[in-house]
């Protein structure tokens, strides 16, 4: 069990926590073996425009919470080292003042699985999420956004390991997020902004860790483009330092 402040990644660390992957309040109880997770939660999200971050008009607004729940299976190393396929589901409660708007809402419905499988010095990730929308349609319905991520990585950049790097190639393709027209989330990915909805696009980077717990992550985006009428994004060029204790 678990209580108190803690980082949450939506559907679990080995996904790649495309909407959620930061600071949480809240609780979680799990059970895992070297075969299987099962994990429960309760909270409220604390970064990002869902974590209480959107402003209108100076004024800032309470974070949403989230019911959520995991089932993991590992394999072929066990739940540390090896590969695992997982399944996840979040009842996202946004709060109306998110919006600024007077509008319909209701709960956001989550449904995403995802595939981490090692082969030698490779790791292929695959994830794909898809999100009922908060706001409601004129005849009742909602539209959903999906989204499907990949990740082709050699090598394993260790933070306990001096001189060990990782270089690592993905595509995002994600839809429009109709929520006020923007992404709300706080994503656990390194793109930022237009590069994060309505978006068709590749990425590329590296990561070294050159001190114990310090490692340098360049990252590059390329031939991205908008899926839905709007003129494509802008590439984005990141590079870091990241030193964690």
């Amino acid at each position: 069990m678990m209580v108190g402040r803690y980082e949450y990644i939506m559907g679990g660390p080995r996904a790649y926590g495309f909407f959620y992957g930061d600071t949480f309040d809240g609780a979680q109880l799990k059970y895992q073996n070297d075969k299987f997770a099962a994990t429960a939660g309760y909270g409220k999200f604390k970064e990002g425009p869902i974590g209480g971050a959107w402003t209108v008009n100076d004024d800032n607004y309470a974070s949403a919470k989230t019911a959520y729940g995991e089932l993991e299976g590992f394999f072929g190393g066990g739940r540390m080292a090896g590969s695992a396929v997982g399944v996840y589901y979040n009842n996202i409660m946004p709060k109306a003042e998110l919006l600024g708007k007077d509008i319909a809402l209701d709960n956001i419905d989550v449904w995403g699985a995802y595939a981490s499988v090692n082969f030698g010095k490779w790791n292929a990730l695959a994830n794909y999420e898809t999100y009922r929308d908060v706001i409601v349609n004129d005849n009742g319905s909602k539209d959903n956004a999906d989204v499907w991520v990949g990740k082709l990585t050699y090598g394993a950049a260790n933070f306990a390991t001096p001189k060990s790097w990782d270089a690592w190639v993905e595509y995002l393709n994600a839809d429009q997020f109709d929520i006020a027209g923007t992404f709300l989330g706080s994503t656990n990915g390194w793109r930022n902004d237009s590069l994060t909805s309505n978006v068709k696009s590749w990425g590329v980077g590296v990561d070294y860790t050159f001190a114990k717990n310090a490692q340098f992550q360049v990252m590059q985006s390329f031939a991205t483009s908008a899926k839905d009428g709007d003129a494509d994004p802008g590439e984005e060029t990141r590079a870091q330092f990241v030193f964690v204790f």
